[in-house]
């Protein structure tokens, strides 16, 4: 569970919170205007965040059905 959360905060950070004068903005890695990169990472992370959750409740199923 605690992956799951560093997963969604990582994502909803590269999606929301990535501009001046938070850390790792665009301005302090050298990426300009390309919000479209952290976009991507955003979404990409929250899906990873979604596919665990699902393995892992599947898993408990699982374990319990048997």
């Amino acid at each position: 569970m605690t992956l799951l959360a560093v997963f969604v905060i990582a994502g909803l950070y590269f999606l929301i919170f990535h501009k001046d004068p938070l850390p790792l903005n665009h301005e302090s890695v050298g990426l300009g205007n390309l919000h479209a990169v952290h976009d991507v990472i955003g979404v990409a992370l929250i899906g990873i965040a979604g596919l665990v959750w699902w393995r892992s409740r599947r898993a408990a199923k699982a374990k319990t059905a048997t």
